[in-house]
């Protein structure tokens, strides 16, 4: 019953940074969720999230979605996708969860971080590298939306058009890993029922204070505080795997 109150508490902060961002749900929830459930289980049940949030709230704004931006990165995000799920399914847990924990301290440093506003365009031949690194990232822990926001943020001045079009590139990737997963056979475990059933109300509560909020409250200090969660989070999985990484290769 304790895990299932956290795991909830954990869905309800990632939604709420969907609401108030328009991406970030799963790199927030995630290493807070993977600390008492199952790798496996954890991603699967941030999938049936991504899937109801995304359906509901993240294409509202259709017309500000830049397609021309948007196709191309796609491609590279279905190869990464297909690389991720693999990884997955083979590679050992505490590996994943090393690279997650990794993953959510480099998140947490760039979130924590004063941005410049100029905007600075970049090349082209970046969506490769972005749309196949994101696609893996998106597999394995459904967080690919921060690599997705680095690329559209240098590409599309429109701080509208760059929600949009992320909200889409997420929703996509939510569908891919939906295929993905079911291929695997990853979303047939009878564990996730509870999770489900309560964690999807949850969910939307989340989105739904976190859009609330995000048009009527100053959000730097929250959004700080989010990411410091995020980043301790990220130590703790490093600090509970790194560990066990040699005994993988019997050292």
């Amino acid at each position: 019953m304790l895990t299932l109150f956290l795991t909830a508490s954990f869905v309800f902060l990632g939604y709420l940074t969907y609401g108030l961002t328009g991406f970030g749900a799963s790199i927030v929830a995630l290493p807070l969720i993977v600390q008492f459930v199952p790798l496996k289980i954890a991603v699967v049940l941030m999938l049936a999230m991504d899937l109801v949030a995304g359906f509901l709230f993240g294409l509202k704004n259709r017309k500000e979605i830049q397609f021309r931006e948007a196709r191309p990165l796609i491609i590279w995000m279905m190869l990464g996708m297909t690389l991720g799920v693999t990884l997955l399914v083979k590679a050992p847990e505490p590996l994943l969860l090393v690279v997650l924990g990794l993953f959510a301290v480099l998140q947490s440093f760039r979130g924590l971080r004063t941005l410049s506003a100029q905007f600075i365009p970049i090349a082209d031949h970046w969506r490769m590298f972005y749309g196949t690194i994101g696609g893996v990232f998106s597999s394995l822990f459904g967080t690919g939306g921060p690599l997705y926001i680095i690329y559209i943020a240098r590409r599309l001045a429109s701080e509208a058009s760059q929600r949009a079009t992320v909200a889409f590139l997420i929703f996509v990737a939510t569908l891919g890993r939906l295929v993905l997963f079911v291929i695997a056979g990853l979303v047939f475990d009878p564990k996730l029922g509870p999770y489900l059933m309560v964690c999807l109300p949850i969910c939307l509560l989340g989105v739904y204070t976190g859009s609330q909020l995000r048009r009527r409250l100053q959000l730097k200090h929250l959004r700080q505080l989010v990411w410091l969660i995020v980043g301790l989070a990220g130590i703790s999985l490093l600090v509970r795997n790194l560990p066990k990484l040699p005994a993988l290769w019997g050292l």
